[in-house]
């Protein structure tokens, strides 16, 4: 549903698959996921590893979505 490209830093979005807000905003917030790992120089930034379950569940539960939607 969305892409990070670090270089330079791009999101971009496919909108055949979201047009609702708290889709769009989930979707953000995993790709933000990425990012974050990448700025802390971890080497699987692009990857659904453990790493980054461990950080899209901590965003999920501070912000109330499902992890499996991130």
């Amino acid at each position: 549903m969305g892409e990070l490209d670090v270089k330079p830093y791009k999101m971009t979005f496919g909108t055949k698959h979201q047009e609702h807000f708290l889709s769009i905003v989930t979707t953000v917030a995993h790709e933000m996921v990425h990012l974050h790992l990448y700025l802390e120089g971890v080497a699987s930034y692009n990857q659904h590893r453990r790493i980054f379950r461990q950080k899209s569940a901590e965003i999920g539960s501070l912000y109330g979505f499902d992890r499996k939607t991130l």
